[in-house]
């Protein structure tokens, strides 16, 4: 955090009855005094917290010092904030014509009072009242109030009141200072003075936070300094709100996660330039803008890193000031000199908030023309967006065969208006009769980058090329291959079950009318009951957004304790519909489409699962506990660490499910979860909660603490029941395996398999390097228990020597292939074919060097519909204006973010 110390005044007002001084207001009571004219405070600036010496002086007018009164007297009055408890007076004066000045303190009251006596003076004299403190305490940032009350004449009653001076009380050991009746911290800031604060303890004072709202709710935090409280996770501080006081539910400090929400890369000067995040900018582009936005502007600032696709920093060579002090705030960057490649963006919180970061990144491109898909698979009827790259104003061809069409369309412009949609860069669209060819043309825009929607309702489900040309019958100047699927189903996680109860089944089906659920029983496949009292089966109708749910009765098929496969079908047909019939395997395999998930079935009791048993030891990636408990309305559930610390929760009971954050020790963690048994009560702490207080000192090993946590259950007398899983936190790894025992790879698909110790759906992104490091084939695909699978297209890719890289973000790895047509294809590693159950990771083909340029010839557009025809014999050709080019600046990001190192994936994902 920038070391920046709110500055909060700690107004000293003194405050006495004053008569004729000009600029104060002043209520005589008494002709003993008439005013106070010249006074100050010294010194003006304190510590908060800090002892100090303040010394006060006024001077008071028109008071008769020949009548001899004794006990003359002014009162100095501080306000709570001011602490006297150890202060005394070290001198005090009143001049002239006064005697026995002297000073003391009152610390209970709250003030130190000068007294005198007369000494022959005249009627109307000024004295001089000075008094210094020593051992005074500012505790609060803040406004504090002092007053003075002033008898002159020692009547035992007041002459008169005025107001003075002011002192400043500065929270220099504080990384900054909060007041008021609200006040916001972040999670993981430390150093935070909150004396101000309505209801906060001083300075010096511990302080207790109480939980009232959102995460906090119920819980406790707690700071031993209120003028510099550290707001960690060690100190049991969540998000929400909190209150001062145990009694109340008003909300005070609100604790929020300081979070980067935006980050946007503008491909020139100004904000005004077009957004280029997750796109490419052409080589010789000279600035980019990066406008950052965060929430936590009001605690510290953010600072920009750049770094290359090798992870090399390059922010001291594009960057002369990378620190953002405010949301909204912008950097701009001088990338004339970056050589073609990608690179990432990365805004992170300063000091104390460094776990508040984003990454966006943008890519540097060669000028020649580049055509991508924003999905390079889809369910026929699903669109996808052609992004086209090239130098700005360049007129261009998007080209498809007419095989690509379906058998009952007919190659005509209406065709054509059907595949390729009216976006803002197309110009007009037709079809080439002698080339059999349908055809989009398209002008790219200041960026040099264009989109055209690419609609699939009307073509084949196969590989369809989209060809990028000069001309409707030039060369291919670059292609990118399009599979076109049929309908697909899924199957969404099903949670493990207890024998005889009912379980949510739910998935997606796109273009089907409803689904048909069945289980692998011995080879078999077996329909599943939503009811097995009724004999309804589990049949449900596909709902309107693609998805379908439905309950599964264990009663039934699946009663016997073990793991199954459920298959979901999609319009399996009339006569299956409604039919108990077994089928066999080679039966299921001709139900297309089909998608299934594992389920797993308990007898009643205690079961607690991981899904995963092993996993990254970074803090960040996520995994769940799940299990099933018979009785009880909640279980404690307990983790016991490598190095023997313990700690505890509360679960809810039945099926439940646990998402763990993460583990940051390597080595094996248990976690144990208790059930209170049929007698309802725990043996250990009953009623109390799952404390470790009493339960474990601290210095145990693991399996001290684990002994001595199954002890406190399992006693004599106790029917509690344990069950424990362990996992096993591990070095972050990423590795991909090789293809081939001699690093030969066959031109066509080829399956890539790796191990991933990531939580399950980090995203791994596999290319294939050419010898220029540029990316020739690329694609995304999930970790899956560990593992990831994804197949590379390399049939266009010509043969050589390449690199295959894998990288989730943070880790990497890479091995060198040689692309052969005689390659064979061992094992798992080589040519795949079949659908299988699960989705497909196809490859996405990326930017490639192609032939130089042909300059096409545009055609203006026209703000009506037209039909057109070319110079060339048999094409026709529609023109029509555009939609606006903001709509499809978002399927762009997604085109290019395949491209892109994803830093810090697991953090991005929450």
């Amino acid at each position: 955090m920038t070391e920046r110390a709110v500055v909060l005044v700690v107004g000293l007002v003194l405050v006495a009855t004053l008569v004729g001084v000009a600029g104060v207001g002043v209520s005589p009571t008494a002709a003993a005094a008439a005013g106070v004219g010249d006074s100050s405070i010294t010194p003006t600036t304190v510590d908060t917290g800090a002892k100090t010496t303040l010394s006060f002086s006024a001077a008071v007018e028109g008071v008769d010092t020949s009548d001899g009164t004794a006990d003359g007297r002014v009162t100095f009055a501080v306000a709570d904030a001011v602490d006297l408890s150890g202060a005394r007076v070290t001198s005090a004066s009143v001049t002239p014509n006064a005697t026995a000045a002297s000073g003391t303190v009152d610390a209970d009251a709250g003030t130190v009072a000068v007294t005198w006596d007369d000494d022959a003076g005249v009627e109307s004299e000024t004295l001089t009242v000075d008094v210094t403190v020593e051992g005074v305490v500012v505790r609060r940032t803040g406004s504090s109030e002092v007053s003075v009350a002033v008898d002159a004449d020692a009547t035992g009653g007041t002459d008169l009141t005025a107001s003075i001076g002011s002192v400043t009380a500065v929270a220099s050991g504080s990384d900054r200072s909060v007041r008021g009746k609200q006040a916001t911290l972040y999670l993981g800031e430390r150093a935070v003075d909150v004396t101000g604060v309505d209801g906060a303890s001083p300075a010096g004072a511990s302080q207790s936070f109480y939980g009232v709202g959102s995460e906090a709710e119920g819980s406790t935090a707690a700071a031993a300094d209120t003028a510099a409280v550290d707001v960690t996770a060690a100190n049991r501080f969540v998000p929400g709100v909190y209150s001062l006081s145990p009694s109340s539910d008003d909300g005070v400090i609100t604790v929020r996660r300081p979070r980067v929400t935006g980050l946007t890369v503008y491909g020139g000067a100004s904000t005004a330039a077009p957004d280029v995040t997750n796109r490419s900018v052409p080589r010789g582009t000279t600035t980019l803008t990066v406008e950052t936005e965060f929430t936590f502007d009001d605690a510290g600032n953010v600072t920009l890193t750049v770094e290359d696709g090798d992870g090399i920093d390059v922010t001291d060579e594009v960057a002369a000031s990378p620190t953002v002090t405010r949301s909204g705030g912008t950097t701009t960057l001088d990338v004339g000199d970056l050589p073609v490649g990608r690179y990432d963006v990365t805004a992170e919180g300063v000091d104390d908030l460094d776990n508040a970061s984003l990454t966006a990144p943008f890519r540097v491109r060669d000028p020649e023309k580049v055509v991508t898909l924003s999905k390079t698979r889809v369910v026929r009827g699903e669109n996808t967006i052609v992004s086209v790259a090239g130098a700005p104003g360049d007129v261009r061809y998007l080209r498809l065969s007419g095989a690509a069409l379906r058998s009952d369309a007919i190659l005509n412009t209406a065709t054509a208006r059907e595949v390729f949609d009216r976006t803002a860069q197309v110009r007009s669209v037709g079809v080439a009769r002698e080339s059999n060819t349908l055809y989009a043309v398209i002008a790219l825009d200041d960026d040099g980058i264009s989109e055209v929607r690419l609609r699939t309702g009307r073509l084949v489900t196969d590989s369809v090329d989209v060809e990028l040309a000069p001309e409707v019958d030039g060369p291919t100047e670059d292609e990118v291959t399009l599979d076109v699927a049929e309908r697909g189903v899924t199957v969404s996680s099903i949670p493990t079950t207890t024998i005889g109860e009912t379980v949510s089944v739910s998935g997606t089906a796109p273009e089907s009318d409803r689904v048909k659920l069945y289980a692998e029983v011995d080879g078999q496949y077996v329909p599943l009951y939503a009811e097995a009292r009724t004999d309804a089966l589990a049949e449900p109708d596909v709902k309107g957004d693609g998805t379908w749910t439905t309950d599964v009765d264990t009663s039934a098929v699946v009663a016997l304790a073990g793991s199954y496969r459920v298959v979901a079908v999609g319009d399996p047909g009339s006569t299956r519909l409604g039919s108990t019939d077994v089928i066999d395997s080679e039966t299921l395999g001709d139900l297309d489409p089909r998608g299934s998930s594992p389920l797993t079935t308990v007898e009643g009791g205690l079961s607690l699962s991981a899904s995963r048993t092993e996993i990254a030891a970074t803090g960040a990636d996520e995994f769940t506990l799940s299990g099933i408990a018979d009785e009880g309305d909640d279980l404690r559930l307990y983790h016991v660490g490598p190095r023997g610390t313990v700690t505890a929760r509360v679960v809810d009971a039945d099926a439940f499910e646990e998402t763990i954050d993460g583990i940051e020790t390597r080595g094996v963690h248990t976690f144990v979860v208790v059930g209170d048994g049929r007698d309802g009560e725990y043996a250990y702490a009953p009623g109390s909660g799952p404390s470790v207080d009493g339960l474990v000192s601290g210095r145990e090993t693991q399996s001290a603490a684990l002994e001595k946590l199954r002890d406190a259950y399992t006693g004599p007398g106790s029917d509690d029941v344990l069950a424990s899983v362990d996992v096993t936190g591990v070095e972050p790894t990423l590795s991909v395996t090789t293809p081939s025992e001699n690093g030969s790879v066959p031109v066509g698909d080829v399956s890539i398999v790796g191990r991933s110790t990531s939580e399950d759906g980090t995203t791994v992104f596999v290319e294939l390097l050419g010898s220029d490091a540029r990316v020739v084939r690329s694609t995304e695909v999930p970790v899956t228990n560990g593992t990831w699978n994804a197949t590379l297209d390399l049939s266009a890719v010509g043969t050589g020597s390449y690199r295959l890289a894998a990288t989730d973000g943070e880790r990497r790895d890479s091995l060198a292939v040689t692309v052969s047509e005689e390659a064979s294809r061992p094992g798992n590693a080589t040519g795949s074919s079949g659908s299988g159950d699960g989705a497909s990771n196809e490859s996405t083909p990326v930017e490639e060097a192609t032939p130089a340029e042909t300059p096409g010839t545009a055609t203006d557009a026209s703000d009506s519909t037209a039909t057109t025809t070319s110079g060339t014999t048999g094409t026709t050709s529609t023109e029509f204006p555009g939609l606006g080019a903001a709509a499809s600046l978002g399927a762009l990001a997604v085109v290019l973010g395949v491209l892109a190192l994803r830093a810090r994936l697991g953090r991005s994902r929450r």
